[in-house]
């Protein structure tokens, strides 16, 4: 069976908005758009499968979405232009100003892994960074001060040349660039509908059980060598396909949730961007071993084949585009906790771990910054603006001005850069706000309020709710549940009774 060719230069859908008056009617559009989906998030007040604590998480990701983007600072030069200098950015996977950044930072990596016809990798077979060598010294030279700083420096002579071999050798190779032939491919892998996306019973993940687990097992697999063939002396039988998957160098992938408004379903699935020596990528194969790991009813199975030149235009809009659930916020809400710290771009292979410079991603950050549409020409002196704070009226839909203070708008921030443990240069700003956000990460953040009564009456509220499921059930199951407890109570007593602590 012949693969489909998709043919990406006819799509109209990322069109480049080149004047200032685009860039403002899609600004105000997609601000409208992100304040009602904060409405809807917010009037989500009872849900059948989301408890109070999952509410505020709702509720929180929607107040977020709401703010994003409301809050600018222009810089304005004397002949009326201006540049948009910072902006209050949500940073969430339902915003499309967040979205169309993402895509541009993806485009201008996936344009420097594609030269011509042929794929760009380092020596270690991964695409390549674009780190210089005065950062892979200085990351060489922090690996060991690192690693020396946590003691974890091998005691024995042998073993310290063993790992200085090793960073050493790291370092070279990501410092290669080699061009390979290889084909690009886009494939659509989907489930049977499911009612529900999220309800944490019993310990289960019904998200990841669906789509994510089998996905993850099927390229543990085809990573795996002799796993793929049939074994004589173990009986089990070879995976139809996996041949094909065994050839496929890396992909990037992207989860995706449709709300269906007839059925009232949801339809999770996953779109893969994959690049493999193979010339042919057969679709009654890949649909075979797929259905291997979920189900035989999983028969929509797409496979196209990509144009290596129109993939950084138009295709990284699969991995990075936003969820749209309109008419029905219940279950938009559904989406946004079961996403709730949840990864949808994927990466594996010779797509992961590639290693960008950070320190460009600074200074391009700090272009944007003082960057100013009104350029002096050469021999003049800059020109002087207005600092100028402008704000969203949702009522009014226009933006509120307000003149922040006078300023020199070309002369761009003196920041004093800082060495990071990983041997990186950045600013203090940025590096502290990564720091923020790890930090962030690894703490508790869906706490109501500080205020110990309100935290008490979010549990006994919960703890309601679960005994008014519990006693809902047939009376067989919790009569045969306490009639267990009490044997295994009897059977694991010790002989000295039970003692208090």
């Amino acid at each position: 069976m012949a693969t489909a060719w998709l043919d990406t230069k006819g799509i109209n859908s990322r069109k480049t908005r080149k004047n200032k008056l685009e860039r403002d009617m899609w600004m105000k559009e997609h601000i409208s758009r992100n304040q009602r989906l904060s409405k809807d998030l917010m009037a989500v007040k009872g849900h059948p499968n989301l408890t109070e604590e999952d509410l505020f998480v709702v509720h929180r990701i929607g107040k977020t979405i709401g703010s994003c983007s409301s809050n600018q600072w222009l810089a304005i030069s004397q002949d009326g232009t201006y540049q948009i200098q910072d902006t209050l950015s949500c940073h969430t996977r339902f915003c499309g100003i967040c979205a169309a950044y993402k895509t541009r930072q993806f485009r201008h990596k996936q344009r420097q892994w594609i030269v011509g016809d042929r794929t760009v990798l380092d020596g270690r077979g991964k695409l390549a960074g674009n780190r210089s060598d005065d950062e892979i010294g200085r990351w060489m030279v922090a690996q060991i001060e690192l690693k020396s700083a946590q003691n974890r420096l091998p005691s024995s002579q042998d073993g310290l040349t063993k790992l200085l071999n090793q960073v050493l050798e790291s370092g070279e190779l990501e410092r290669q660039k080699i061009e390979k032939k290889l084909n690009w491919y886009f494939i659509t892998l989907t489930i049977p509908n499911i009612p529900h996306i999220w309800e944490r019973q019993n310990g289960k993940d019904i998200l990841d059980n669906a789509i994510l687990k089998p996905w993850r097992k099927l390229w543990a697999t085809s990573r795996k060598k002799f796993q793929y063939t049939d074994h004589r002396r173990t009986g089990r039988k070879a995976i139809p396909g996996m041949r094909i998957w065994r050839n496929i160098r890396g992909y990037f992938g992207r989860l995706e949730i449709t709300w269906n408004q007839r059925s009232k379903t949801f339809h999770p699935h996953l779109h893969l961007l994959v690049f493999t020596e193979a010339a042919w990528l057969p679709k009654d194969l890949v649909r075979a071993t797929w259905q291997h790991y979920v189900s035989k009813r999983a028969q929509i199975i797409d496979v196209r084949r990509a144009n290596p030149t129109t993939i950084p235009n138009e295709l990284v809009k699969y991995v990075t585009k936003t969820i749209d659930v309109q008419d029905a916020p219940e279950a938009l809400a559904e989406i946004v906790r079961a996403l709730y710290r949840r990864r949808t771009i994927l990466t594996g292979g010779a797509a992961y771990g590639v290693r960008w410079s950070k320190e460009q991603e600074d200074d391009e950050k700090e272009r944007q910054f003082s960057e100013a549409w009104g350029e002096a020409k050469e021999g003049k002196p800059p020109i002087r603006g207005l600092w100028v704070r402008r704000v969203w009226d949702d009522e009014k839909q226009t933006w509120r001005y307000t003149v922040v203070g006078h300023g020199d708008i070309m002369q761009p921030r003196a920041r004093l850069r800082k060495l990071t443990a990983d041997g990186e240069l950045l600013t203090p700003y940025y590096r502290d706000t990564w720091a923020f956000r790890y930090n962030v990460r690894k703490t508790r953040t869906f706490k109501p309020s500080d205020d110990p009564r309100t935290w008490r009456k979010l549990l006994e509220r919960e703890a309601k709710e679960k005994m008014r499921k519990y006693w809902k059930q047939n009376p067989v199951n919790w009569l045969w549940e306490w009639l267990f407890t009490g044997l295994l109570s009897i059977v694991a007593a010790p002989k000295e009774g039970w003692r208090s602590a």
